[in-house]
């Protein structure tokens, strides 16, 4: 495959994406559950926590 400057586009980029490999372990079992969830993948749940910050601000 070309790179994006080998076929001729001298645009420079806004941004490139980095996305780690990933390996599929887990599933959540209930589909209605990781609706709710936004995930299908368990260890992707990252709730969020409404809590200041360490220097005091929001």
């Amino acid at each position: 495959m070309n790179s994006y400057y080998e076929r001729g586009n001298t645009e420079k980029s806004l941004a490139f994406a980095y996305v780690k490999w990933q390996k599929m372990e887990q599933v959540f079992e209930s589909l209605s559950e990781a609706m709710q969830i936004g995930t299908l993948f368990p260890e992707l749940e990252k709730p969020f926590v409404k809590e200041r910050c360490k220097n005091g601000r929001k």
